[in-house]
């Protein structure tokens, strides 16, 4: 048997297997060696569950859109599955109020009662066993979705939420005294009780104070609601976190890719050791009795390491993402070529377009870079490409493989060409580089108040644009000396120049544009929009964007909404482009985790039409088999 949709997240079983949920909304049992035991049924919705929870015989868990499900952990059979709004109390809903698509983790099980949201931010409480409801109410977190709940203390239970809280009171009673602030604005994803030192540890998002969006890591918190320590190692988002079953060791791990394991026999915060970097952002963890650790990552990879940090299982499971698109390079739609970033190197793809149906694909060749996942590509006249990868490289690429490769080192995050196609940009964690893109050469490195740099764009003049995970900006003359700051308001994926007056950034908050005189804020996307804005297409005078929560929402150029499409995304979208087509309407093709291409045709009025979806699946390259621990001061 075999898991063909990517893993979202693991649970370790008593008796050592693993019970696993994809992003189709399937369950899948694994044993210890991660060989696949049982698959539950196809769902019948493809909807992910991301809150799971594990308890005597039951799976239980709440998918993106709050309906909720459960599971006989021995066979896998659905035995129940509740509509969201079958468990509402409608009388505290808007009117003709719709459920909100959620990436919510927050489930636990106490007393025999299953306490979890519903896609209205209520907090639903079942019975486990007969899976009726006993009762719906308002949520200690209010309108926002619950993120994690810890019950491992009997008499004070912890709750976060998206938005930073810590809340810490008693489930049973809905009753919470005490309200934390522990992050800027994020998701607090984790809450785990240390029994060893009577004490919460709480992993963070954007981290708080003065180094929010520049650092972060986790925060110590006694059951009265008191700050005991701080400690901050993390560039991203922090992910999961546990803790030994005597409470010796605990792992926090996320976004950056590698797992921070903290020796907790003191009561001091104090980091033994890291082992990575994994081949991507790890998302989940579970440990196992002999101190191997099961290592989720978020393109679906799952691994077991032992103490070293070497691999000693596998799922069998080939990840792939359409992360990024260049620009159609020649001709007309029937001639044109695509060139997407993937997770294991170029795949160039022609399209052609049917007078009766959608466009279809094929893959005309592949470039292996052998640099981990290629994040970001940008072609050249000359039929050549420069691409990022995950391993901290920027590589240039032509049809023969790679010509010449330029180590950056860390996690590098977006690319910009200059207009002369002389220059390539890069931003990392650690500056922003520019290099030459005839041999890879570095002409410059770039500091920006010391913060990792996110994003990067070329000005058509030959000035650059960069900003950092803060969303504080800068515009260097073409001799490279500041002629503006500004800020963005939010952490910044993509950003490039609209016109010639106008610099367009995607990410937290929605897209933002900027006037390039004066670094004012001349427009905002973001109604309807529930999570991050990863990418964003002008056409025809409207904009497209997509988001974290599988969404595509289209406005009007002059700022107004006109709607938001969500369930028809296969998962997290990354790539847009259009398809012109001469004799009719243009497709919108969008590209995903998963390898997917889903086209939408476009009519008048900017109403985007789902059409079809093709999987790419690349044969890709192996991946690494080990994993190293890397000691602080190494």
């Amino acid at each position: 048997m075999l898991v063909r949709a990517r893993l979202c997240r693991i649970l370790r079983t008593p008796g050592g297997n693993i019970v696993a949920s994809d992003a189709v909304g399937r369950i899948h049992l694994l044993d210890s060696d991660l060989q696949v035991l049982l698959s539950s049924p196809v769902n019948r919705s493809t909807t992910p569950f991301y809150a799971l929870l594990l308890s005597g015989d039951w799976v239980v868990g709440r998918d993106k859109l709050g309906n909720i499900a459960r599971w006989d952990a021995r066979t896998l059979e659905m035995t129940h599955w509740l509509e969201t709004r079958s468990t509402s109390d409608e009388a505290f809903l808007w009117e003709d109020e719709e459920p909100s698509l959620t990436i919510s983790r927050g489930i636990v099980e106490l007393d025999g009662k299953v306490y979890v949201n519903n896609g209205f931010m209520q907090l639903v409480v079942l019975d486990l066993e007969s899976f009726s409801v006993v009762d719906v109410r308002s949520s200690p977190s209010g309108d926002t979705p619950i993120e994690w709940m810890c019950v491992d203390l009997p008499d004070v239970h912890a709750v976060t939420d998206k938005h930073g809280n810590l809340y810490l009171g008693d489930l049973r009673t809905n009753s919470f005294p005490t309200t934390l602030s522990l992050d800027e604005d994020a998701n607090l994803h984790r809450v785990r009780y240390d029994r060893l030192h009577h004490r919460f540890w709480v992993i963070q998002d954007e981290g708080s104070g003065e180094t929010a969006l520049i650092s972060n890591g986790v925060v110590t918190v006694s059951p009265d609601g008191r700050v005991d320590q701080e400690e901050r190692f993390a560039l991203d988002d922090i992910e999961c976190l546990e803790i030994s079953e005597d409470g010796t060791r605990v792992y926090a791990a996320g976004f950056d890719g590698v797992i921070e394991e903290f020796d907790n026999t003191g009561p001091v915060l104090r980091r033994a050791r890291s082992i990575g970097p994994f081949s991507h952002q790890v998302s989940d963890l579970a440990l196992a009795d002999d101190g191997c650790i099961y290592v989720l990552c978020q393109n679906g990879v799952l691994t077991k390491i032992d103490n070293a940090g070497r691999v000693v299982a596998k799922l069998d499971f080939t990840p792939q993402c359409m992360w990024d698109v260049d620009h159609v390079t020649t001709g007309t739609d029937e001639h044109a070529v695509l060139h997407f970033a993937s997770d294991h190197g170029i795949v160039s793809v022609v399209p052609a377009s049917s007078k009766v149906g959608p466009p279809t694909f094929s893959i005309v060749s592949t470039v292996q870079t052998g640099l981990g996942f290629s994040r970001r590509i940008r072609s050249f006249a000359d039929g050549d490409g420069v691409v990022i990868g995950r391993s901290g490289t920027v590589a240039r690429y032509g049809d023969a493989g790679v010509t010449w490769a330029h180590a950056i080192g860390g996690i590098v995050h977006d690319l910009s060409v200059s207009t002369e196609e002389d220059r390539v940009a890069v931003a990392a964690n650690c500056g922003a580089f520019e290099l030459r893109t005839a041999d890879g050469e570095q002409l410059a490195r770039h500091g920006l108040d010391g913060s990792p740099v996110w994003a990067c764009s070329y000005l058509a003049g030959g000035e650059l644009v960069l900003s950092t995970r803060a969303g504080r900006s800068v515009i260097l003359t073409q001799d490279r000396q500041v002629r503006l700051r500004f800020e963005i308001g939010d952490f910044p994926k993509r950003m490039w120049q609209q016109s010639e007056r106008t610099l367009t950034v995607t990410g937290g908050g929605g897209i933002r544009q900027f006037d390039l005189a004066t670094g004012e804020l001349i427009g905002h996307f973001k109604e309807s929009l529930s999570n991050t804005a990863e990418n964003a297409i002008f056409h025809h005078g409207f904009v497209y964007v997509v988001t974290y929560d599988s969404q595509l929402a289209v406005f009007r150029e002059e700022g107004e909404f006109l709607g938001v499409i969500e369930g028809v995304l296969p998962d997290f979208p990354k790539a847009l482009t259009i398809l012109p087509n001469p004799s009719g309407a243009d497709h919108l093709v969008v590209g995903g985790r998963g390898g997917y291409l889903s086209t939408f045709h476009l009519l008048e009025d900017g109403t985007p039409v789902p059409s079809s979806t093709t999987w790419l699946r690349d044969a890709g390259a192996p991946l690494p088999e080990s994993y190293p621990v890397k000691h602080h001061g190494s």
